[in-house]
């Protein structure tokens, strides 16, 4: 398999997670505000699905536009999907059940690693073949 052709499938592998999260992204969102005549009144909404819009929109949001920017850039191989996959697949996770549960700890600890992720990313911009050019 030639290099672009991994950059192309990594690239398809991601995109089309993230559009399959983004889709439910809409759907809650769409949901809530029904729900609540566009946030005019107060209804009862199960915590799950107002953590996972906050989850999304401050806590991942940052992390996945430096993805995007690895994708424009053109060096999101296999491990910066990796990296992708643990941030929607585990991060996410972590950040809707420490909210919900209220428990600092495993926000912090998902906070930390989202960090993490960050900066890995970023530098995968700078990294080709495992060296700095």
């Amino acid at each position: 398999m030639g290099s672009s052709d991994q950059f192309r499938g990594s690239v398809k592998a991601f995109i089309s997670i993230e559009l399959i999260l983004f889709v439910a992204y809409v759907g809650v969102y769409a949901f809530m505000m029904f729900k609540t005549k566009y946030f005019t009144q107060k209804v009862e909404i199960m915590p799950i699905m107002t953590h996972f819009i906050k989850a999304l929109e401050f806590d991942l949001m940052p992390t996945l536009f430096i993805l995007s920017f690895v994708i424009i850039f053109g060096a999101f191989y296999v491990f910066a999907c990796l990296l992708g996959y643990l941030l929607l697949f585990a991060i996410l996770p972590l950040f809707i059940i420490g909210r919900v549960k209220e428990n600092d700890i495993l926000i912090k600890v998902a906070k930390f690693s989202n960090i993490g992720i960050g900066l890995i990313s970023f530098l995968v911009l700078f990294i080709d073949n495992l060296q700095f050019d």
